[in-house]
């Protein structure tokens, strides 16, 4: 019996979580769940992590007291893109900006004008969004240029998290491929184009591969933790926490594509290797890096789809206007609710910043709709069933797109992480791809975090055995085309 902790941070919540291997099978026990989500200051979306971290401590002193003395490892995965700047002493100089923050908007007029979109894209293999690092840090740049002057180190979050556990500095791969900032499919830093960007080299530290051990947990934490005996060691997961759900999904990566759908969806496939084609580019599609690149896993080709985010959007909304409802409850009146027959674009950049008083989710749905001459749903199930509706229609796409530009024959869509749950969506999803979909396992990310680490200690001896491990632990659930809900 091994047993490994998970710290799996979303952009709405997050959880550490312990995970048994014995008996062939990989059993997880969530020991501390909390909320998570941006801070406005001065006007600007923050992440508070010290108050994070703050949780993840709470946790970790939980299991580790359940547990005393059978924790062997601690990874951390977290959402992408985001970053945090530290001085000298390895303290924070300001809190991390959330990815959602206006501050990127217009900043890919500037950044073009420096390097071309098109060349961005085949440099680092990743599709340009306003929410990746390159955009984020040149705006830095232009508005803040003394926070970057100050800075001695820019670390990524999880890698912030991992550091502040061992007090080792690196950066793990997977999450360093969100960054646009490195070569594509390779473990390395672009410096000419940071250079061409004007975006100081000295803050980047070396890229490392999932799997590896930075240490033992500090010892100073030890003693606030109460925590007797020998230390875990601090093992990297795939720190995108996309690439920790992908190393979960048990299909075949050959035939099968994946979909970890969440705040974000990221629907895609798994190659050996990076494809900067013209084609590729001009699908939207990015070469991110997976959980085993060492061992068949290395890029995983895939679209970002804006996901679940709008339903979470629609809910505050609908609260805001006095209309309180849970997910299920929301889940119930959009499958109760007729199809409009309208495709929503669900990726219109409208839907990016979180609503506001005067400006919220619905009401924009209301005016995209509008503006187009398109129908209004009456209700919110109806709403909601029409965000549901543009999202299958996107996988749809993205899964024709993906079978088209690598000349596979896809068999079925694995479903992994929250959205896995949501039986309409899946199974609006299995119409608009036009094959099986399978649902599970839900908690994708944290088997994949535990998966690394445990490959990373030599207790897994394949990717193949981590999907073994992973459908003899799960419950799955398929969805055919055509079929009712």
């Amino acid at each position: 019996m091994q047993r490994l902790i998970a710290i799996d941070c979303g952009a709405e919540s997050g959880r550490v979580i312990v995970g048994t291997i014995a008996e062939g099978r990989l059993s997880l026990e969530v020991i501390h769940r909390f909320p998570n989500g941006p801070v406005t200051i001065d006007g600007t979306l923050r992440w508070d992590l010290p108050a994070l971290f703050s949780e993840i401590k709470a946790g970790l002193r939980l299991a580790l007291a359940k547990h005393p003395q059978g924790i062997i490892s601690i990874g951390v995965d977290t959402w992408g893109v985001d970053y945090a700047l530290l001085d000298d002493q390895g303290a924070l100089i300001e809190l991390p900006y959330n990815h959602r923050d206006r501050r990127t908007e217009g900043i890919n007029v500037h950044v073009h004008r420096l390097v071309a979109e098109r060349e961005l894209f085949f440099r680092t293999g990743v599709r340009s969004l306003s929410i990746n690092t390159v955009y984020q840090l040149s705006a830095q740049q232009l508005q803040h240029p003394e926070t970057l002057k100050r800075a001695a180190h820019l670390l990524t979050i999880p890698d912030l998290i991992h550091f502040w556990l061992s007090g080792v500095m690196k950066t793990e791969w997977s999450f360093a491929g969100t960054t646009q900032l490195a070569r594509a499919g390779k473990p390395e830093w672009d410096a000419e184009l940071m250079t061409r960007l004007a975006l100081p080299t000295r803050l980047f530290s070396p890229i490392i591969k999932p799997g590896t051990r930075l240490g033992p947990l500090k010892a100073e934490l030890m003693r606030e933790l109460g925590v007797l005996g020998q230390p875990p060691a601090i093992v990297v997961p795939a720190a995108h926490d996309t690439a920790s759900a992908v190393a979960a999904s048990p299909g075949d990566p050959a035939s099968t594509a994946y979909l970890s759908s969440g705040t974000w969806s990221l629907m895609g496939v798994v190659n050996h290797q990076a494809i900067t084609s013209e084609a590729v580019r001009a699908s939207g599609l990015s070469n991110e890096i997976g959980a085993f690149p060492d061992q068949g896993g290395t890029v995983r080709l895939n679209r970002n789809i804006m996901g679940l985010w709008l339903v979470q959007e629609c809910r505050r909304g609908f609260a805001r206007a006095g209309r309180e409802y849970s997910y299920p409850e929301l889940a119930e009146l959009a499958a109760k609710a007729p199809s409009s027959g309208v495709v929503l674009d669900v990726d219109d950049a409208r839907f990016l910043p979180p609503g506001e008083l005067d400006d919220t989710m619905p009401a924009r749905i209301r005016s995209w709709l509008a503006e187009r001459g398109k129908p209004v749903p009456e209700d919110d199930g109806g709403l909601v069933r029409l965000v549901l509706e543009g999202l299958s229609a996107a996988y749809g796409q993205c899964a024709a797109d993906l079978a088209r530009l690598t000349g596979r024959t896809l068999t079925a869509v694995h479903v992994i992480g929250g959205g896995s749950q949501h039986r309409l969506l899946c199974q609006l999803t299995a119409d608009a791809c036009r094959m099986p979909v399978i649902a599970g396992p839900v908690e994708a990310t944290a088997l994949g975090n535990i998966l690394v680490q445990a490959s990373g200690l030599g207790l897994i001896a394949s990717p193949q055995a981590g999907r073994d491990l992973v459908r003899a632990s799960s419950i799955l659930e398929t969805y055919t085309p055509g079929r009712a809900v």
